[in-house]
């Protein structure tokens, strides 16, 4: 059995990035607690943008010996910069 994990950032512009860097350096940091949930609809589209990513991934790592059985959406969360 082979296990993945992943982070995809999901931009405002709607482009994806897998594991990138700076969401890599932005974990180092140290982080306020969250004070403010959005709107319920929000996160819908943002799962369904990350599942998205998560099987083109699947897609470029399948071959004839390989066969992924799941994906399995463990963690999400949004931040949005402090405009203050």
């Amino acid at each position: 059995m082979r296990e993945e994990y992943m982070a995809v950032l999901l931009r405002a512009d709607g482009s994806r990035r897998t594991n990138p860097e700076d969401f890599q350096q932005w974990l180092l940091q140290a982080a306020d607690e969250g004070r403010h949930v959005g709107p319920k609809a929000r996160p819908r589209p943002l799962r369904e943008a990350a599942e998205a990513e998560m099987d083109r991934r699947l897609a470029l790592v399948s071959n004839a010996d390989l066969h992924p059985e799941s994906r399995q959406l463990i963690g999400a969360g949004w931040v949005q910069p402090n405009t203050n």
